[in-house]
């Protein structure tokens, strides 16, 4: 069988679907004789256009989708990071976000939201596998109370891989205070590390002025590569956004920035960090707001509970950051 992937309604023209086969299948996709592939890629194509047919125009977006199914054998599969999330504070003694509100947004609770919708669509136009360092589970995470999916990607991966601390502690020696959301940024390239995916892919909001506006993406600086993705990536996000009638005029910077960010340097995989709003800027934080502020829509095995060594319990009338 294949996976379907469904699409969003309301982009012009035609929209390729690369379908991956599924782990069940016995036989390789590039197994598959081309009368075979030919009449797969047609009856999914079919199917998909049905689905499609049948969503309601949302958001003003009333032109049809042409849906046409091919198969990719490549089996491509990347790390899509939401970046952030709440860490403890060891100086505070409590647990808090890594990012400020500001405008009514905190960055780490839109990241995950960013990140799902960014692996719908990579599985819907290149078959891609996704694996996400951060959860997309709304059970508590018992030492704060509040839902995996809005805890940092150091303590899930702390319980999905107790035989491996180097890549949720790997600053064992560390006294500072910060040590832990350090530990988180740097857990997200060491287990793309671990895993070997083709691309590493970082989502968040910026933050700068009140002025600043549109998207923009980051890349190592001196790495061929990842400046050959970083090109590419906002050209793309340019053609897509400013698709839709309402973000017609919205910012997207042409090519990407070089930077030295842990995220990017300890991968050795291209990798790319993607900031796709200005939450500083008060009139661009509504759009990123309501469009991405729900808890992330996916499936996920629940999280098994958290080791005692992280209950640190709250401590009353903490100053603020």
């Amino acid at each position: 069988m294949l996976l379907p992937a469904l699409l969003p309604v309301g982009l012009a023209g035609t929209v390729a679907v690369l379908a991956a086969p599924s782990a069940a299948l016995a036989t390789p996709a590039a197994a598959f004789s081309p009368a075979q592939r030919a009449a797969l890629e047609a009856r999914l194509s079919a199917g998909l256009q049905r689905v499609v047919d049948r969503q309601p125009r949302i958001d003003g977006q009333g032109q049809a989708v042409v849906v046409v199914a091919r198969f990719n054998a490549r089996g491509d599969t990347l790390v899509v990071d939401a970046a952030h999330g709440i860490y403890f504070h060891h100086e505070f003694d409590d647990w808090r976000a890594q990012r400020d509100p500001s405008n009514g947004i905190t960055e780490d609770f839109l990241t995950p939201g960013l990140a799902t919708e960014l692996s719908t669509w990579l599985s819907a136009r290149s078959g891609a596998t996704s694996t996400f360092p951060r959860s997309t589970e709304a059970t508590l995470h018992t030492p704060n109370a509040q839902a995996w999916w809005q805890i940092a990607a150091r303590y899930r991966l702390e319980v999905l891989y107790p035989e491996l601390p180097a890549i949720w502690h790997s600053l064992p020696d560390a006294t500072h205070k910060l040590r832990e959301r350090d530990e988180d940024i740097r857990s997200r390239p060491l287990l793309a590390e671990h895993l070997g995916p083709n691309t590493l892919i970082h989502r968040h909001t910026d933050a700068a002025g009140p002025t600043a506006s549109g998207s923009r993406a980051c890349d190592q600086t001196g790495r061929t590569t990842d400046q050959q993705l970083g090109d590419s990536v906002p050209c793309s996000m340019q053609e897509l956004i400013q698709a839709r009638e309402p973000d017609k005029t919205f910012p997207v910077a042409r090519s990407a920035q070089g930077s030295d960010k842990g995220e990017n340097r300890l991968a050795t995989m291209p990798s790319k960090i993607v900031e796709v709003g200005f939450h500083t800027n008060p009139p661009m934080r509504w759009p990123c707001k309501t469009r991405c502020s729900a808890p992330p829509r996916r499936g996920a095995t629940p999280s098994p509970a958290i080791p005692a060594r992280h209950s640190h319990p709250p401590r009353s009338g903490c100053a603020p950051r």
